[in-house]
């Protein structure tokens, strides 16, 4: 049995939310006032139903807010030199370079768009493209240029748009120990 708000018994819901011609029309949150058994109202129901549109509104903007974060900077990432590298080699001569990324716990780091940045005594760096022979092993080989070699590091090519504009926004990952010499 339940008990309506005018105060009749009914032995259904349905019966009891019968539309009554004289009633002023109210909107539906206020509409059902019906309790059910020891006083549990049906109100919870049309609240829950009113705001089933609105919870997954919420859901959908946090969603697109979390794809349109920036990606996080691949932070302890560092490269390892397999051998010795001879940063005293001769201008002309070719160098092969052998390295791992791992990240801060060890484990093997992994990405396409992997290069070799060479900074050269007196001159703007020379990117070198980097292949890779195992998961996180590369390698890269070029000319040594005319002045030598100042330091070796890693980039990864990345891309950044802020306020429209698209631009470059590399990562850049240091060799440790830190391949690098005086200029002189």
């Amino acid at each position: 049995m339940v008990c309506c708000a005018d105060g009749s018994v009914v032995p259904d819901v349905k019966r009891c939310c019968r539309v009554d011609s004289n009633a002023v029309p109210r909107n539906r949150l206020n509409s059902v006032f019906v309790t059910r058994g020891l006083g549990t109202p049906l109100r919870s129901r049309v609240y829950t139903r009113q705001m089933r549109p609105i919870r997954v509104s919420l859901a959908v903007v946090v969603g697109l807010a979390l794809m349109a974060a920036p990606a996080t900077p691949k932070g302890g990432v560092r490269a390892i030199a397999d051998g010795p590298v001879r940063l005293d080699t001769a201008s002309g001569e070719k160098l092969r370079v052998t390295w791992k990324l791992v990240d801060a716990e060890g484990h093997p780091f992994s990405a396409s768009g992997i290069y070799l940045q060479v900074s050269r005594c007196g001159r703007k760096p020379l990117l070198v493209s980097a292949r890779e022979l195992s998961h996180g092993r590369f390698t890269a080989r070029f000319t040594v240029p005319r002045g030598g070699i100042r330091k070796l590091m890693v980039g990864l090519e990345g891309w950044r748009t802020f306020k429209g504009r698209t631009e470059r926004a590399d990562a850049i990952f240091n060799f440790v120990p830190a391949l690098g010499r005086r200029c002189g």
